[in-house]
């Protein structure tokens, strides 16, 4: 018990160093930078938004919905920071999934034309030459969002265990 609370006690400081540097690594970033945000027990993992206001106890930050929500820093987990759209990449996911789905849909409607399914085969791939070039062309034009991670929050965590009493575990990121 009280080799844990030392060690809680010596690993506090270097938490709080820590989690300082995520506030200023994240404080240079200019406002209304693009930002994916991992606060689990706050908004969920992966909330993308604009970037407002960086303060000490919370980052501000406009959802794609056009809210405006208050992450304490105590929750993020993580800042990932946008490099913008890439449409050669969204051609490609347009693609397959245009493909896929195209067959699927052909398949189906020439399954469920009353010819117990002789033509679905032809129907599939009908589908599929009009789904193909319809997903990569939407891919192309909308785009896949690329992300990159910016920074990661230091932890430490004091729990109790059957065995032992307390545990604490620390990760602080080395980047």
């Amino acid at each position: 018990m009280r080799l844990t609370l030392i060690l809680l006690l010596l690993l506090l400081p270097a938490h709080l160093a820590a989690q300082q540097e995520l506030i200023d690594k994240v404080g240079t970033l200019a406002r209304d930078t693009r930002v994916r945000i991992y606060a689990p027990r706050t908004m969920g993992d992966g909330t993308r938004g604009f970037l407002t206001t960086v303060g000490q106890d919370s980052l501000v930050v406009i959802k794609n919905n056009g809210s405006r929500i208050a992450v304490p820093w105590s929750r993020i987990r993580a800042v990932d920071v946008s490099t913008g759209r890439s449409h050669a990449l969204g051609a490609l996911v347009g693609l397959g999934l245009g493909t896929v789905g195209g067959a699927g849909a052909g398949y189906l409607l020439g399954y469920g034309g009353g010819t117990q399914g002789e033509n679905s085969f032809y129907f599939g791939m009908l589908g599929a030459a009009v789904g193909a070039p319809l997903g990569l062309v939407i891919g192309a034009v909308t785009g896949i969002e690329q992300w990159e991670p910016f920074a990661e929050a230091p932890r430490v965590s004091l729990h109790a265990t059957e065995a032992w009493g307390l545990a604490v575990s620390a990760s602080v990121p080395l980047r």
